[in-house]
């Protein structure tokens, strides 16, 4: 059954790494191979609007769920 959300492969941090890293130059084929995506995905990660990188950089500065305080 398909569902309204999919589960990406990358994560905001390393969207946020791939958008800072194709604007120091290196190539969508090269981010490619290192992340284990298509270059047409590194494309759509590139091509973002500055909107959609300052939430991915808000989510990626979020502490992780896992960390949580325990109630005592």
């Amino acid at each position: 059954m398909p569902t309204a959300f999919r589960k990406r492969k990358l994560t905001a941090h390393q969207r946020v790494e791939i958008v800072n890293r194709v604007r120091e130059g290196y190539t969508h084929s090269h981010l490619a191979t290192v992340y284990g995506v298509s270059r047409a995905r590194i494309g759509q990660v590139a091509a973002a609007t500055d909107e959609e990188i300052e939430k991915w950089v808000h989510i990626a500065n979020l502490p992780p769920l896992d960390d949580e305080p325990s109630q005592e």
